[in-house]
């Protein structure tokens, strides 16, 4: 192999051993400290490079060596004008004609007694113009004929023995014939594994060699032979050694490093070689040396030489504006080696091979991916073993930090971008700039979604890949520092945002930026940066390490990921991940992920809510869509595009998907509906509702966000208080937002899919939206309730559900089957009405007669849902329950029938005037229609059929019009009440229809019948009546005569007050006035008579008659309601049937007078047939005698 090309410096060191005996000896202390005044930092000093070597570094793969004797000499030919004589060992250069003078001139007096310090001084000048041609020639051939002499071996093999035998003892340089024969290379390979003291003769000759051997790559024998014919084709410099040549070729190297990839593939392993040696010290880099040398006094002062140091420094000083241009170029130059070679890095060589020689076969990254470069496919082959369960030495791990920072420095050190990407480069970043700004310019392209932009991934997949490759193996978000654009962006926000109060940042600086990305310290750049990089490393879940740590074993048996990642160039869309946040909540406990997973996962998909470019996985199935429906500026500029997908994706739940002009795709449905799922269970993965609802939740909802997984229920404490003063718009509107979603499929609540799954799969089959299975499970229950059976529906499900129901009755866009046929109405009558808080339901509720039928049928159907159950209205009349909650904790918290309730409490002093308002509102709406009503329909089922049913089957044949709704109008109750006038309904519908009259006497308009029938006459007299006071101020317009043809030309209205006037006569209770006048003379006369079927009423009117005592104003009263009556032709006297005549005489205040006169009569009947029987009746004797 090449390494026989330093074989020769065996007979270098040989021929100066035997010219200067003072290598024998350690240079004195004197003398090393005039070399450092000539030389900074001392590292060229030859006394100094003992103090330069390191120490239990891992030794590298030995190389097989050639014998001295096997280097071919070079042929030179005769000495060139000029050269007194031959030059030989026993000539001193300092005082040879040839080169004395310009030796004395240009080195210190002490260095002029060694040809090797000669030469030293000699390889530290940068420019040796001044040297004389003749010099020059003598200086090559002293070399040259060096390389003839085989006196040094042993004299190299006595100064180092102890380090010889350590490597025989070693087997790092094959065995010990092969040790002996190429000392020299073997010692420079393996100084730094050496356990002799740094100081040590061995260690300072070795040193001093390297020094010269680089200076000349003619000198190298192998590179020399390998790399002749590219110096000429490439012309980097001269190959003529019969010229007189400069002493130093350095250049000639860096000439042909800089054509790399024009270069033959084996002078391109002799430039690895050279580079490989010359990692350890930045002096044997001599082009590097020389154009670095000011920077490295200015940058770079304080480092010593050796173990790579002050390479390392400089490459970490590049962007430094104060670098001169001949360094940077020179650095890039041999980054592009070490790229391609990483034993051309001392760290990654010294620190990782012992590392890459475990995993040998695997990490082999000669032969690694096409086109990427070794050092990155190295990076992730190494990094790949560690996050399968094999550690790498910590010096290693240091060393890969540094070797990312490198490659994220500047996209030219990746070779598949510079492949793949130099079009997008030149077209999309400006040019070719350097930095590592082009590398975040390619990320900013692959991210963008805007509509008429390049799509990276699509239109260049090599280059997106090779993008993806670069962000894998470097992996910038687990170390900020690697990535010099992203730092230098964000320092300022991490300066402020993410620091300790030690100083230092926080564990996890990415995310922590993530954390506070909405922070007003954020800076707009950072945060852009930001989202460019975590876009591809959202692609690969692993790349997060506190995740993969966490979630490795879950990976393995929920998403069947045997090891990261299968292929090292695989492409990945974040399909694990999707596979872990699916499980977090799983029903079945095996398939549950672990709680340490579970808030990784929350964790990490709360930092990626911030773009869908985050999450890969819903991008990738989403794509199609992406660009069709959500690639406006607007939505991109803002981030919501998972926003704009999930309005789609809800909407379709509503008008299906042939009614709708936006359609997702299958994948992108399926895609959304995992990760809604678990948005709406872990509220806080959605960042923007999570920030704005803070208050909210700190103040209510405390207990459920403590909760390692809430599982829905922080989302449902939100929910039950979005409608607090409190709470912001933009934060009820968030959580709108949310419910909307929520009803595309009832599997998005958890709680409601847990307690009504057996329900829906038994009763509800066919509904899908969690719209259609709340209106499927509420109408069973329902009809349950009428019907008077059994309740199907479970006990656990009915309660949940009453909590959707509330929602929905919340804000009428949750009820999406009434929204969609209201919507028009919603803008023709409510334009002005903000949606929420139930105004929008109430605002149709009020304009029903003027809605369309299809919005009032649709109403309707909600009406008798929310009337179904009376004694659990408040539960489902949200408007109802907000309004009246001070006077519901005051008056009913125990009652079961709120309405009921609140209707008994209504004339209390201090009720609220709203609630007042609410309460009449539901009380009207009983009025309009029997089914309303529910105890009156459930009491009066088998009446309605009896007695009303041709009333029924008219208004349900009337519904059934096109034009006409499905209420019956107040038809059905109209039936009752007139029925129970006559006294033909059974005593528990009675009872019902009773206290409906005495409620409906409050207020009016109860009696839809009434209400329709007097509109107008109210409108135009009664007005400025209260509603308990109409059906008063009606009668007296009808007692004055002022109901007549002009003002109600059909007398509609006079037979509705006509048949009120009757109904307050059977009841003084449905005659409210003139039961508030005659309360006392009730309680004083008539104290022991049961109210209803107007036995109070006759009471009143028999003792006024017979002269008892009555108020004034209650015997006006009864005079006017006397002729009321006579008018109205009432039937409140009559006797329909014996049974009412005994029942007005047992509750008579006279009935015993009645009662004696009945029984005498009876008496004077029966003793009168006794008497006068057989005169009326004769029988023939002859019958008598049988």
């Amino acid at each position: 192999m090449s390494l026989r090309l330093l074989c020769f410096a065996s007979l270098i060191v040989g021929f100066f051993c035997q010219r200067d005996q003072n290598l024998q000896q350690p240079i004195a202390s004197n003398q090393n400290s005039q070399l450092n005044q000539n030389f900074p930092n001392g590292e060229s000093n030859p006394g100094q490079f003992a103090n330069n070597a390191n120490q239990g570094s891992p030794e590298i793969s030995p190389r097989k060596m050639a014998p001295v004797n096997e280097i071919p000499s070079a042929k030179f030919n005769n000495p060139p004008l000029g050269a007194a004589k031959p030059v030989g060992p026993k000539n001193l250069i300092s005082e040879t004609p040839e080169c004395g003078a310009d030796v004395r001139r240009i080195c210190p007096e002490s260095m002029l007694s060694s040809n090797f310090n000669i030469l030293t001084c000699l390889a530290q000048r940068q420019d040796d113009s001044d040297l004389s041609d003749i010099c020059h020639t003598y200086v090559w051939e002293y070399k040259r004929q060096m390389s003839t002499d085989s006196r040094f071996t042993p004299m190299l093999a006595e100064t180092c023995k102890e380090e010889t035998d350590q490597i025989i003892r070693d087997g790092s340089c094959g065995t010990a014939d092969e040790t002996q024969k190429n000392l020299v290379s073997c010692l420079m390979l393996h100084k730094n594994t050496l356990k002799s003291p740094t100081d040590s003769k061995c260690r300072h000759m070795v040193n001093r060699i390297s020094l010269i051997v680089f200076q000349d790559y003619r000198l190298i024998s192998g590179f020399y032979e390998n790399c002749k014919d590219d110096v000429a084709k490439l012309r980097c410099g001269s190959i003529d050694i019969d010229q007189n040549p400069a002493h130093s070729q350095g250049y000639t190297i860096e000439c042909l490093r800089e054509k790399f990839k024009q270069v033959s593939p084996e002078c391109k392993k002799e430039i690895f070689l050279v580079a490989e040696l010359q990692a350890d010290d930045f002096n044997l880099d001599r082009s590097l040396y020389f154009a670095c040398r000011d920077d490295r006094t200015q940058m770079c002062g304080d480092v010593t030489a050796g173990q790579g140091k002050v390479f390392e420094c400089l490459m970490d000083k590049m962007n430094d504006p104060k670098m001169s241009t001949e360094c940077k170029t020179a650095l890039s130059s041999r980054e592009k080696l070490m790229v391609e070679d990483p034993k051309v890095s001392f760290p990654l060589r010294e620190y990782c091979m012992e590392d890459l020689e475990r995993f040998k076969g695997d990490c082999d990254f000669d032969h690694m991916v096409e086109d990427h470069s070794k050092m990155a496919s190295m990076l992730l082959c190494l990094e790949l073993k560690q996050r399968n369960g094999k550690p790498l030495t910590a010096k290693c791990v240091t060393a890969m930090k540094g070797a990312r920072k490198m490659l994220m420095s500047d996209y030219e050190l990746n070779p598949a971008i510079v492949k793949h990407c130099s079009e997008v480069i030149k077209d999309e970043c400006g040019g070719l700039e350097k930095g590592g700004k082009t590398l975040h310019c390619l990320m900013k392209v692959g991210k963008s979604r805007e509509r008429g932009s390049l799509n990276l991934e699509k239109d260049y997949p090599k280059c997106f890949k090779s993008i993806e490759f670069l962000i894998r193996s470097v992996n910038p978000v687990d170390d900020i520092s690697t990535d010099a654009v992203l730092m230098e962006a964000c320092k300022p926000t991490l300066d402020r945002l993410c620091r300790r109060p030690n100083g230092g940042y926080v564990e996890d600086p990415v995310g922590c930026l993530f954390e506070k990305i909405d922070e007003d310290a954020m800076t707009d750049e950072c945060e852009e940066i930001l989202l460019e990089i975590s876009y591809f490393t959202a692609r690969d879940w692993a790349l997060d390490r506190k995740l993969f740590r966490a979630c490795s074993l879950d990976a393995k048996e929920k998403c069947s990921v045997d090891k990261w990642p299968a292929k090292m160039d695989q492409s990945s869309h974040g399909e694990i991940f999707a596979c872990l946040y699916r499980h977090i909540n799983h029903e079945s406990a095996s398939l549950k992920l672990s709680d340490k997973c579970t808030a990784e996962v929350i964790r990490v998909m709360k930092n990626r809510a911030v773009s869908v470019g985050l999450n890969p996985y819903i991008e990738f199935q989403c794509r199609q869509n992406l660009a069709e429906y959500c690639s406006d500026p607007e939505i991109t500029n803002n981030r919501k595009e998972l926003e704009c997908l999930q309005d789609i994706y809800s909407i379709e739940s509503v008008r299906g998907s042939e009614n709708n002009a936006k359609v997702l795709t299958k994948e992108c449905k399926a895609a959304l509906k995992n990760y809604t799922k678990v948005e709406t269970e872990e509220i806080e993965i959605n960042r923007k509702l999570y920030k704005s609802c803070k208050p909210l939740i700190e103040t209510y909802c405390a207990e459920e966000k403590n909760k390692a997984t809430n599982q829905g229920e922080l989302f449902n404490c939100m929910v039950a208080h979005k409608t607090e003063r409190d709470v912001s718009e933009i934060c009820a509107a968030g959580i709108e937002h949310m419910q909307l979603i929520q009803l595309k499929d009832f599997e998005f609540d958890r709680k409601f899919k847990k307690m009504c799954r057996e329900d829906v799969s038994e009763y509800c089959p066919e509904a899908k939206s969690k719209d259609e299975v709340v209106t499927c499970l509420s109408k069973t229950i329902r009809d349950d309730k009428v019907q008077g059976r059994n309740a199907r529906i479970s006990e656990e499900c009915q309660t949940e559900l009453k909590r959707p129901l509330q929602e929905r009755y919340e804000d009428v866009k949750l009820d999406r089957s009434v929204h969609r046929v209201c919507k028009y109405d919603i803008q023709e009558h409510c334009k002005g009405v903000k949606s929420g808080q139930g105004r929008l339901l109430e605002c149709l509720k009020d304009k029903k007669e003027v809605l369309r039928v299809e919005c009032r049928r649709a109403l309707f159907e909600r009406e008798e849902e929310e009337m179904s159950e009376p004694d659990k209205e408040q539960e489902k009349d949200f408007v109802l329950n907000r309004m009246c909650k001070g006077m519901i904790r005051e008056y009913c918290p125990d009652e079961e029938n709120t309405l009921k309730c609140l209707w008994r409490h209504r004339n209390e002093k201090d009720f609220d005037d709203r609630c007042l308002k609410i309460v009449h509102k539901r009380m009207i709406t009983k009025g309009e229609d029997v089914r309303l009503n529910a105890d009156m329909f459930k009491s009066c089922q088998v009446d309605i059929q009896k007695e009303c049913r041709s009333e029924l089957e008219q208004a349900k044949d009337k519904s059934k019009e096109p034009n006409n709704v499905e209420e019956y109008q107040g038809v059905v109750i109209n039936c009752l009440r007139k029925k129970f006038a006559e006294k033909k309904l059974t005593e528990k519908c009675s009872a019902q229809v009773r206290q409906f009259i005495r409620a409906s006497a409050q207020e009016w308009k109860m009696d839809f019948k009434l209400r329709m029938a007097c509109k107008a006459v109210v409108k135009d007299m009664c007005s400025d009546r209260a509603p308990s006071k109409v059906e008063e101020c009606l009668k007296e317009k009808f007692l004055s005569g002022e109901l007549s043809d002009s003002v109600d030309p059909n007398g509609k209205c006079r037979d509705e007050v006509k048949r009120v006037l009757d109904e307050g006569a059977l009841d003084i209770q449905a005659d409210p006035v003139l039961q508030k006048t005659c309360s006392l003379d009730i309680e004083h006369v008539c104290s022991s008579v049961t109210p209803g079927n107007g036995r109070q009423v006759t009471c009143l009117i028999e003792k006024m008659q017979s002269g008892v005592q009555i108020t004034a104003d209650c015997k006006k009263m009864l005079n006017d309601r006397l002729q009321m009556w006579r008018m109205a032709g009432s039937q409140m006297q009559s006797l329909q049937s014996m049974s009412d005549l005994m029942v007005q005489v047992s509750e008579s205040p006279n009935r015993h007078y009645f009662l004696t006169i009945f029984g005498m009569l009876i008496t004077f009947i029966f003793v009168g047939g006794l008497c006068f029987g057989r005169v009326t009746k004769r029988v023939a004797r002859e019958m008598k005698s049988r």
